[in-house]
């Protein structure tokens, strides 16, 4: 698969070109072309906003989508990068298997749908893995996300799930 973004005429031509060939298409339903250098400034406001956000070190490995790598563990660095991917191609098969690569067999799609929850099944096919998503179009939420949790600790996943109770008293 191949996502194409630009103006929307160009897309247009672009479908027009595909239909000719008998290539089938699909026009995702965005708000506008991210990743794509259309909304490159956007990159500098963000990276402005993003200045005033703390960044914690994280306990495992962030990768980002345009670089199919770790964010560097410098908060400035990832903020850099968190602002230019925004304009940037999604290096979406290589950041998998550069996670692959690197030992990740448990794969959590916090989003709308499951878009990439099946798109990681796609990349990494028959090889051992997990993909869980965290919504399900239809599904109630919190039931979605309760599934979400067993599937985790069904695949061996260590969970502390005390903080979920936290605001809750007893019954008495």
């Amino acid at each position: 698969q191949v996502v194409v973004s630009g103006a929307t005429d160009q897309v247009a031509k672009f479908e027009g070109h595909l239909g000719g060939k008998g290539v089938k298409f699909k026009r995702l339903q965005v708000a506008t072309a991210f990743h794509s250098p259309l909304v490159a400034g956007s990159s500098a406001p963000f990276l402005q906003f993003l200045e005033g956000v703390d960044f914690a070190p994280t306990n495992v490995p962030v990768y980002a989508n345009a670089t199919a790598a770790p964010y560097a563990g410098d908060a400035d660095a990832s903020r850099r990068g968190l602002s230019e991917q925004i304009a940037s191609p999604v290096r979406f098969v290589e950041q998998i298997e550069a996670m692959y690569a690197a030992g990740v067999r448990v794969f959590v799609e916090v989003g709308p749908n499951a878009v990439l929850t099946n798109l990681v099944g796609r990349v990494l096919g028959d090889r051992p893995h997990v993909a869980i998503q965290t919504d399900r179009k239809g599904k109630h939420g919190i039931a979605t996300l309760w599934r979400a949790l067993g599937q985790l600790a069904a695949a061996g996943v260590e969970l502390d799930l005390a903080p979920i109770w936290n605001d809750y008293k007893e019954i008495e």
